[in-house]
């Protein structure tokens, strides 16, 4: 999968959490624990509940991707950190990437994160426009998870060319 269009998607992605970290909960949220999945790490490890990047656990048999699509993750990172000030909306969005397993199907990897983030969130109006997103677009899946002032964004993106070439973006924002 070409570097340019990675980077592309993981700005989506941080444009999405950026539209969602300003529209604020419609009051149309429901909670979702239909799944869950025999790896129990915490969604937010912290003392105080906040999740971090780093205690977002990746599912089973995915591997970080390369130092240099890490880095490119990174200043993306630092442009939605320039972006946020710039806008004066505040908050952080911070981004890891994984590669998947050929066999990675997004009903697991939704039903994985879907399982960790459980207690949290969903809003009502993005997750129909992220349902209709994933409906119409087999190499893009998305799925958001809201609480406190946080907001969890898993992005699947299957490589156009070769099916069996699959990678997950996390990005969390926090306000």
């Amino acid at each position: 999968m070409s570097k340019r269009f990675l980077s592309l998607v993981a700005i989506l992605a941080a444009l999405a959490m950026f539209a969602v970290a300003c529209g604020g909960d419609d009051g149309g949220s429901s909670n979702n624990n239909s799944s869950s999945n025999s790896n129990n790490n915490s969604s937010s490890d912290s003392g105080d509940g906040a999740a971090t990047l780093d205690s977002i656990a990746a599912p089973d048999g995915a591997t970080e991707l390369d130092a240099n699509v890490a880095k490119t993750l990174g200043n993306n990172n630092a442009a939605s950190a320039i972006l946020s000030a710039q806008l004066g909306t505040g908050g952080k969005t911070e981004q890891k990437g994984y590669d998947l397993p050929a066999d990675a199907d997004w009903n697991n990897i939704k039903g994985f994160y879907d399982g960790k983030f459980g207690d949290w969130d969903k809003n009502s109006t993005l997750a129909s426009a992220l349902d209709a997103v994933n409906s119409s677009n087999p190499l893009f899946k998305i799925a958001n998870w809201q609480k406190d002032g946080q907001n969890v964004s898993v992005i699947m993106i299957t490589d156009p060319i070769d099916a069996t070439k699959k990678q997950l973006i996390i990005s969390l924002h926090t306000n």
